[in-house]
């Protein structure tokens, strides 16, 4: 489909104002595939006309060959690029734009920032961040999984090869739940950090981090974004355990100041979240003017990226103890549980005579093992008692998902260029909606068609 913007390039280029309309090809991963049969609304194709940008591009390569057509009646032109030999894609959108990239925005350019891939060097921190451990690349099966494609590794960050058992079965690829961009991925634990509704970051979380890399941002402009791809990924193959309710990241972009400590360097933070159950690959997109910086952070120098990463579904665990005298109480839970300090939790089904206990967004004040303290509202009665029954009810992150952070992104939308833009854009046509895989040193060769003539709309 071509573009509003590009049938102002076409007009141009035929009035001999552009020097060209069509240099590049690109290819990205943002949306899911659409199946042979599906029809475009009225709206998708108002918002596809619209576009500026795939919604994430993972490669951009020169046209090598142009041609002319006659497909099923209709005429096309047809253009055509060598796709990069030596990585792997999983593709579901492609485009083309008018040049290599946009001359006027310069180093300030829509740029890949990070793939998560072992090479770029991530460790895991703790809340603190003041201790980090190198993220490993766990390249055997057998540490992956038992052998029936369940994810079975206890590390709470990780590389996976998008190639192994475990991300090629059947089952997740029907779900969509598998690695697009490269051929490493990163997963982390659904229950690595605990982000609340308001996207607010609890204590004794963990975050993986990069310090390796340094970005200068300081002349792109307040709705230029920073996109982030993820996905859902359940530890068990073929999953009876239900979808959490909400997939949330927090990204801190920091001004790493070695004499300070990154813990008190100032940084700019972004708070993100989505429905995993109405789509398992999503793009997160943040404006940079949404960002909340503290004093003193300089977008010209950000050289360390933190990301907490959360699958946050409702907990239950069953009470065995009460204690409770003038209104500080604990409660003794009979199993693991993902409670921290700062978090909310509710008591239920709690029977006589502590029926007094049960109640609402109670907040943690500490934790120790199993035995949670916090405050409780009635300040008059005396327990201290073990129960047969009774719950506590929280919002924690999730045992039995994995978050795959995919890729991530600097998309410049604001430096305008009258002979640069997104000219063409299609999202893939694929058997049940599935990724077009372009496998890792392979040469493949990438099309474009369209159709050429009148369009009277």
């Amino acid at each position: 489909m071509i573009t509003n913007s590009g049938k102002e390039i076409i007009g141009k280029y035929l009035l001999q104002q552009a020097p060209a309309f069509a240099t590049h090809i690109v290819a990205g991963c943002g949306v899911d595939a659409f199946t042979p049969t599906y029809e475009l609304t009225d709206a998708e194709t108002v918002e596809f006309k619209a576009k500026q940008t795939l919604e994430f591009e993972m490669f951009r390569v020169p046209i090598i060959a142009r041609g002319f057509i006659k497909e099923n009646g209709v005429e096309k032109i047809v253009i055509k690029a060598e796709m990069p030999t030596d990585q792997r894609y999983q593709i579901t959108e492609v485009g083309f734009f008018s040049d290599a990239s946009n001359s006027l925005a310069g180093t300030y350019d829509s740029k890949g920032l990070y793939t998560f891939t072992p090479t770029e060097a991530w460790v895991l921190v703790g809340s603190s961040a003041s201790a980090s451990s190198t993220v490993p690349f766990i390249a055997s099966d057998s540490d992956l999984s038992t052998g029936s494609n369940n994810i079975t590794a206890t590390n709470i960050a990780f590389f996976v090869d998008s190639n192994s058992s475990i991300m090629n079965s059947a089952a997740r690829k029907g779900r969509k739940e598998v690695p697009r961009y490269y051929n490493r991925t990163l997963l982390v634990k659904g229950d690595s950090s605990y982000i609340n509704s308001d996207l607010e970051v609890s204590a004794s979380n963990y975050a993986v981090q990069n310090s390796t890399i340094a970005f200068n941002f300081s002349q792109n402009l307040p709705d230029d974004e920073i996109r982030i791809a993820v996905c859902l990924v359940p530890n068990d193959n073929s999953p009876a355990v239900a979808t959490p309710d909400a997939i949330r990241l927090v990204v801190d972009l920091v001004n790493n100041i070695p004499s300070i400590g990154d813990t008190n360097s100032p940084k700019a933070r972004a708070k993100m979240g989505y429905n995993p159950s109405t789509e398992k690959y999503h793009v997160f997109k943040k404006k940079i003017s949404e960002f909340e910086q503290e004093d003193g952070f300089s977008w010209a120098n950000v050289n360390l990226v933190r990301i907490y990463a959360s699958a946050v579904t409702e907990r239950t665990n069953s009470i065995s103890h009460i204690t409770l005298n003038s209104g500080s109480a604990t409660v003794t839970l009979s199993g693991t549980n993902g409670l921290s300090t700062g978090m909310t939790f509710d008591i239920e089904n709690i029977g006589s005579p502590y029926t007094y206990f049960n109640g609402s967004s109670f907040r943690v004040t500490s934790v120790n093992g199993n035995v949670i303290s916090f405050t409780h509202t009635n300040t008059t009665q005396t327990a201290n008692a073990d129960i047969g029954s009774g719950n506590v009810v929280y919002e924690g992150g999730s045992l039995n998902h994995k978050v795959m952070i995919d890729g991530m992104r600097l998309e410049n939308l604001s430096t305008e260029n009258p002979l640069y833009a997104l000219v063409g854009y299609d999202v893939l046509r694929e058997d049940n909606g599935y990724p077009v895989l372009k496998s890792e040193n392979s040469t493949n060769y990438i099309e474009y068609r369209f159709g050429i003539g009148v369009d009277l709309g």
